[in-house]
Protein backbone atom coordinates (compact mmCIF):
# COMPACT_ATOMS: atom_id res chain seq x y z
CA UNK A 1 0.00 0.00 0.00
CA UNK A 2 1.60 3.65 -0.77
CA UNK A 3 2.09 5.97 1.55
CA UNK A 4 -0.15 8.68 0.07
CA UNK A 5 -2.62 5.78 0.06
CA UNK A 6 -2.60 5.13 3.88
CA UNK A 7 -2.50 8.80 4.24
CA UNK A 8 -5.83 9.56 2.92
CA UNK A 9 -7.26 6.65 4.75
CA UNK A 10 -6.18 8.18 7.95
CA UNK A 11 -7.20 11.75 6.90
CA UNK A 12 -10.90 10.30 5.90
CA UNK A 13 -11.24 8.01 9.34
CA UNK A 14 -9.96 12.25 11.11
CA UNK A 15 -12.87 13.80 9.38
CA UNK A 16 -15.46 10.90 10.42
CA UNK A 17 -14.54 11.28 13.57
CA UNK A 18 -15.09 14.98 13.92
CA UNK A 19 -18.40 14.49 12.49
CA UNK A 20 -19.86 12.34 14.62
CA UNK A 21 -18.42 14.60 17.41
CA UNK A 22 -19.78 17.25 16.20
CA UNK A 23 -23.46 15.37 15.79
CA UNK A 24 -23.42 14.18 19.10
CA UNK A 25 -23.17 17.46 20.31
CA UNK A 26 -25.79 19.08 18.35
CA UNK A 27 -28.19 16.24 19.61
CA UNK A 28 -26.94 17.44 23.14
CA UNK A 29 -27.86 21.12 22.65
CA UNK A 30 -31.37 19.87 20.98
CA UNK A 31 -32.20 17.58 24.24
CA UNK A 32 -31.38 20.24 26.66
CA UNK A 33 -33.09 22.95 25.12
CA UNK A 34 -30.31 25.20 24.19
CA UNK A 35 -28.48 27.81 26.05
CA UNK A 36 -29.29 30.74 28.16
CA UNK A 37 -30.74 33.57 27.01
CA UNK A 38 -30.30 37.54 28.51
CA UNK A 39 -33.28 39.75 28.13
CA UNK A 40 -33.23 43.56 29.06
CA UNK A 41 -36.33 45.75 29.36
CA UNK A 42 -35.75 49.50 30.73
CA UNK A 43 -39.88 51.62 31.35
CA UNK A 44 -40.24 54.44 32.75
CA UNK A 45 -43.53 53.69 34.94
CA UNK A 46 -46.33 56.16 36.79
CA UNK A 47 -46.12 57.24 40.53
CA UNK A 48 -47.22 54.36 42.73
CA UNK A 49 -47.37 51.67 39.47
CA UNK A 50 -48.51 48.39 40.11
CA UNK A 51 -45.56 45.97 39.21
CA UNK A 52 -46.95 42.18 39.01
CA UNK A 53 -43.92 39.13 38.66
CA UNK A 54 -44.73 35.82 38.28
CA UNK A 55 -42.48 32.63 37.64
CA UNK A 56 -42.99 29.00 37.73
CA UNK A 57 -39.40 28.00 38.42
CA UNK A 58 -37.90 31.29 39.08
CA UNK A 59 -35.56 32.90 41.30
CA UNK A 60 -36.76 36.73 41.39
CA UNK A 61 -34.80 39.58 42.95
CA UNK A 62 -36.36 42.95 43.54
CA UNK A 63 -34.77 45.50 44.74
CA UNK A 64 -35.63 49.76 44.37
CA UNK A 65 -33.97 52.43 42.65
CA UNK A 66 -33.74 55.69 42.61
CA UNK A 67 -35.55 56.59 39.42
CA UNK A 68 -39.14 56.57 37.81
CA UNK A 69 -38.07 53.85 35.59
CA UNK A 70 -38.15 50.17 36.26
CA UNK A 71 -34.86 47.76 35.21
CA UNK A 72 -35.45 44.16 34.47
CA UNK A 73 -32.60 42.04 33.40
CA UNK A 74 -33.47 38.21 32.90
CA UNK A 75 -31.51 35.15 32.45
CA UNK A 76 -33.87 32.34 30.68
CA UNK A 77 -32.30 28.69 30.54
CA UNK A 78 -34.04 26.82 27.43
CA UNK A 79 -35.37 29.74 26.79
CA UNK A 80 -37.73 28.53 23.80
CA UNK A 81 -39.28 26.30 26.64
CA UNK A 82 -40.36 30.02 28.19
CA UNK A 83 -43.35 32.49 27.65
CA UNK A 84 -41.32 35.29 28.99
CA UNK A 85 -43.52 38.63 28.65
CA UNK A 86 -42.56 42.56 29.80
CA UNK A 87 -46.24 44.31 29.73
CA UNK A 88 -46.46 47.81 30.32
CA UNK A 89 -49.71 48.66 30.63
CA UNK A 90 -51.64 52.35 30.87
CA UNK A 91 -50.63 55.90 29.14
CA UNK A 92 -48.94 57.99 28.81
CA UNK A 93 -47.17 56.11 31.60
CA UNK A 94 -47.45 52.96 32.57
CA UNK A 95 -49.46 52.46 35.84
CA UNK A 96 -48.96 48.48 36.12
CA UNK A 97 -46.57 46.16 34.46
CA UNK A 98 -46.99 42.75 34.21
CA UNK A 99 -43.62 40.52 33.89
CA UNK A 100 -43.80 36.71 33.30
CA UNK A 101 -42.30 33.26 32.61
CA UNK A 102 -44.60 30.53 32.46
CA UNK A 103 -43.41 27.21 31.37
CA UNK A 104 -45.74 24.04 30.74
CA UNK A 105 -46.00 21.96 33.69
CA UNK A 106 -44.53 18.47 31.90
CA UNK A 107 -41.09 21.34 30.75
CA UNK A 108 -40.82 22.84 34.42
CA UNK A 109 -37.98 20.42 35.24
CA UNK A 110 -36.08 21.47 31.98
CA UNK A 111 -36.21 25.54 32.29
CA UNK A 112 -35.92 28.43 34.85
CA UNK A 113 -35.37 32.24 34.83
CA UNK A 114 -33.56 34.32 37.36
CA UNK A 115 -34.93 37.85 37.28
CA UNK A 116 -33.14 40.96 38.48
CA UNK A 117 -35.88 43.89 38.97
CA UNK A 118 -34.98 47.08 40.33
CA UNK A 119 -38.13 49.39 40.52
CA UNK A 120 -39.35 53.11 42.05
CA UNK A 121 -40.00 52.90 45.71
CA UNK A 122 -43.05 53.94 45.89
CA UNK A 123 -43.98 51.06 43.75
CA UNK A 124 -46.42 48.23 45.13
CA UNK A 125 -44.94 45.07 43.77
CA UNK A 126 -46.37 41.36 43.98
CA UNK A 127 -44.15 38.35 43.16
CA UNK A 128 -45.65 34.84 42.38
CA UNK A 129 -43.28 31.70 42.56
CA UNK A 130 -43.66 28.00 42.33
CA UNK A 131 -40.07 26.61 42.70
CA UNK A 132 -37.95 29.69 43.19
CA UNK A 133 -36.67 31.97 45.87
CA UNK A 134 -38.19 35.63 46.56
CA UNK A 135 -35.67 39.02 47.52
CA UNK A 136 -36.46 42.16 48.20
CA UNK A 137 -33.63 44.51 48.91
CA UNK A 138 -34.45 48.14 49.93
CA UNK A 139 -37.02 50.69 51.37
CA UNK A 140 -40.22 50.95 50.22
CA UNK A 141 -42.62 53.25 50.30
CA UNK A 142 -45.29 50.82 48.88
CA UNK A 143 -46.18 47.54 49.56
CA UNK A 144 -44.63 44.52 48.95
CA UNK A 145 -45.68 40.88 48.51
CA UNK A 146 -44.07 37.97 48.13
CA UNK A 147 -45.56 34.38 47.70
CA UNK A 148 -43.89 31.08 46.88
CA UNK A 149 -44.95 27.56 46.75
CA UNK A 150 -41.22 26.34 47.45
CA UNK A 151 -38.85 28.93 47.86
CA UNK A 152 -37.33 31.58 50.91
CA UNK A 153 -38.98 34.59 51.13
CA UNK A 154 -37.22 37.57 52.38
CA UNK A 155 -37.49 41.42 52.81
CA UNK A 156 -34.14 43.01 53.97
CA UNK A 157 -35.72 46.36 54.15
CA UNK A 158 -38.70 48.65 55.01
CA UNK A 159 -41.86 49.16 53.43
CA UNK A 160 -45.25 50.19 53.32
CA UNK A 161 -46.83 47.12 54.10
CA UNK A 162 -45.31 43.38 54.08
CA UNK A 163 -47.27 39.57 52.95
CA UNK A 164 -44.72 37.23 53.06
CA UNK A 165 -45.93 33.71 52.42
CA UNK A 166 -44.56 30.59 51.14
CA UNK A 167 -45.75 27.04 51.87
CA UNK A 168 -41.85 24.79 51.66
CA UNK A 169 -39.60 27.52 52.72
CA UNK A 170 -38.21 29.91 55.26
CA UNK A 171 -39.68 33.50 55.53
CA UNK A 172 -37.45 36.39 56.78
CA UNK A 173 -37.97 39.77 57.53
CA UNK A 174 -34.91 41.93 60.06
CA UNK A 175 -36.27 45.41 59.40
CA UNK A 176 -39.92 45.14 59.18
CA UNK A 177 -41.25 48.95 59.59
CA UNK A 178 -45.17 48.10 59.26
CA UNK A 179 -47.77 45.82 59.88
CA UNK A 180 -46.41 42.60 58.20
CA UNK A 181 -48.73 39.22 57.53
CA UNK A 182 -46.28 36.51 57.05
CA UNK A 183 -47.03 32.53 56.90
CA UNK A 184 -45.43 29.03 56.00
CA UNK A 185 -46.30 25.78 55.91
CA UNK A 186 -43.40 23.67 56.97
CA UNK A 187 -40.23 26.61 57.57
CA UNK A 188 -39.92 28.94 60.03
CA UNK A 189 -40.34 32.78 60.06
CA UNK A 190 -37.81 35.16 61.55
CA UNK A 191 -38.97 38.55 61.86
CA UNK A 192 -37.25 41.56 63.61
CA UNK A 193 -39.60 44.57 63.91
CA UNK A 194 -40.32 47.99 64.79
CA UNK A 195 -43.96 48.26 63.90
CA UNK A 196 -46.05 51.51 64.12
CA UNK A 197 -48.41 52.06 66.72
CA UNK A 198 -51.28 51.22 64.53
CA UNK A 199 -52.39 48.50 62.65
CA UNK A 200 -52.51 44.16 62.86
CA UNK A 201 -49.74 41.72 62.30
CA UNK A 202 -50.37 37.88 61.78
CA UNK A 203 -47.43 34.89 61.48
CA UNK A 204 -48.59 31.75 60.70
CA UNK A 205 -46.95 28.25 60.82
CA UNK A 206 -47.96 24.57 60.58
CA UNK A 207 -44.21 23.22 60.96
CA UNK A 208 -41.72 25.82 62.18
CA UNK A 209 -40.79 28.19 64.70
CA UNK A 210 -41.89 31.80 64.59
CA UNK A 211 -38.78 34.27 66.23
CA UNK A 212 -40.13 37.53 67.01
CA UNK A 213 -37.60 40.27 68.05
CA UNK A 214 -39.70 43.50 68.93
CA UNK A 215 -38.20 47.09 70.26
CA UNK A 216 -38.43 48.39 73.44
CA UNK A 217 -40.67 51.37 72.64
CA UNK A 218 -43.34 49.12 70.94
CA UNK A 219 -46.67 49.78 71.74
CA UNK A 220 -48.30 46.10 71.49
CA UNK A 221 -50.60 42.93 72.18
CA UNK A 222 -50.01 40.19 71.52
CA UNK A 223 -51.59 36.75 71.33
CA UNK A 224 -49.51 33.48 70.65
CA UNK A 225 -50.93 30.17 70.29
CA UNK A 226 -49.21 26.67 70.01
CA UNK A 227 -50.82 23.50 69.48
CA UNK A 228 -47.52 20.92 70.03
CA UNK A 229 -43.95 22.85 71.24
CA UNK A 230 -42.79 25.99 73.51
CA UNK A 231 -42.87 29.07 74.47
CA UNK A 232 -40.00 31.73 75.28
CA UNK A 233 -41.00 34.96 75.86
CA UNK A 234 -39.69 37.96 78.81
CA UNK A 235 -41.68 38.96 81.89
CA UNK A 236 -43.79 41.35 80.13
CA UNK A 237 -45.83 38.52 78.62
CA UNK A 238 -48.17 35.70 80.58
CA UNK A 239 -47.76 31.98 79.64
CA UNK A 240 -50.17 29.56 79.62
CA UNK A 241 -48.29 26.23 79.63
CA UNK A 242 -51.77 24.35 79.82
CA UNK A 243 -53.23 26.21 76.96
CA UNK A 244 -49.91 26.81 75.53
CA UNK A 245 -50.92 30.02 75.28
CA UNK A 246 -49.01 33.89 75.37
CA UNK A 247 -50.87 37.12 76.49
CA UNK A 248 -48.31 40.34 76.36
CA UNK A 249 -48.84 44.36 76.64
CA UNK A 250 -46.21 46.70 75.71
CA UNK A 251 -46.94 50.33 76.23
CA UNK A 252 -50.73 50.91 75.00
CA UNK A 253 -51.18 47.98 73.18
CA UNK A 254 -52.57 49.60 70.64
CA UNK A 255 -51.35 47.88 67.67
CA UNK A 256 -51.40 43.58 67.47
CA UNK A 257 -50.01 40.86 66.49
CA UNK A 258 -51.11 37.08 66.41
CA UNK A 259 -49.23 33.86 66.14
CA UNK A 260 -50.48 30.77 65.47
CA UNK A 261 -48.16 27.40 65.78
CA UNK A 262 -48.70 24.17 64.81
CA UNK A 263 -45.91 21.84 65.51
CA UNK A 264 -42.61 24.47 66.90
CA UNK A 265 -41.41 27.24 69.14
CA UNK A 266 -42.84 30.68 69.88
CA UNK A 267 -39.39 32.62 70.99
CA UNK A 268 -40.30 36.35 71.52
CA UNK A 269 -37.79 38.64 72.62
CA UNK A 270 -37.83 42.10 73.73
CA UNK A 271 -34.82 43.85 74.07
CA UNK A 272 -34.25 46.39 77.22
CA UNK A 273 -33.81 50.10 76.34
Amino acid sequence: MSIVSTHIRLYRLLLLGLLLWLSSFAAVCVTSGGIAVLRSDSIEVAPGAEIEIAGDVATVNVFTIDNSFITVESELRNAERINYLVSPQGSPLPTKVIISALIKPDLRLRASVTMNIGVPADTNVTVLTGIGDITFDGDWTGTIKGVSTNGEVTATGSAGGYHLETVNGVVEAPNVTAPIFAKTRNGSINVSADLPSRGHSQFETRNGDVNLTITPDSDLSLVGQIKVGRIEAPEFATIDKKKKQLLGVLGKGTASIDIKIKNGTLRLTHPEP
